[in-house]
């Protein structure tokens, strides 16, 4: 079944595909016009378009964001430029690596730019692991309230920028604590004992 570009955006929206403000990704991911997508095209070739089509046009932003890390003269507009550049070109990584896997179920073919590659472990993972996991989960979540302590405390140095880049980083520690939560979920769903 192919779906119209304006149902994919209310089924996005309704089921919270997206997160609150990315309406890049939704300009990205579905068309502006129904001729832009094939109707032939089925919903994971469909997917992979707006993968490529979001690499694409990232590989522009990344390099717009190198040029004013290198060249501004003020040196907070080129640390934080600097830091969200890192962060753009693992995202482009991650997602060429998305793309790649998504590639690699169409053709039946096994890359190794591939998203996951190599073995899948054969025995369940032993209960220290587990035991580890739920620590680095509490470690992470602690971290994020720690950092945004410390960004109150701070909100005056710098115009800001310590609270700004201790904000981020607490918003960092949240995405890993949800990382290793799902992490968490696989070893537990793979047989290990809690």
């Amino acid at each position: 079944m192919n779906m119209k570009a304006s149902d994919i955006a209310k089924e996005a929206e309704a089921s919270q595909w997206l997160m609150p403000g990315a309406e890049m990704w939704t300009r990205l991911l579905v068309p502006s016009s129904e001729s832009e997508w094939p109707l032939s095209r089925s919903p994971i070739e469909q997917l992979l378009d707006a993968f490529e089509m979001h690499v694409a046009s990232e590989a522009e932003s990344v390099e717009e964001y190198r040029r004013l890390a290198e060249y501004s003269s003020d040196p907070t507009v080129a640390l934080l430029m600097g830091v969200v550049l890192e962060d753009e070109k693992r995202h482009h990584k991650l997602l060429e690596r998305m793309a790649a896997s998504i590639r690699n179920s169409l053709h039946w073919s096994s890359r190794d730019e591939a998203l996951l590659s190599g073995p899948v472990p054969d025995a369940p993972p032993v209960q220290e692991t587990v035991t580890a996991m739920r620590g680095f989960v509490r470690d992470e979540h602690e971290g994020a309230r720690q950092m945004r302590e410390l960004a109150r405390m701070g909100k005056n140095i710098d115009d800001g920028l310590f609270t700004l880049l201790l904000e981020t980083i607490a918003m960092d520690s949240e995405k890993h604590e949800r990382i290793l939560r799902f992490v968490l979920k696989r070893l537990m769903s793979q047989g290990a004992n809690a």
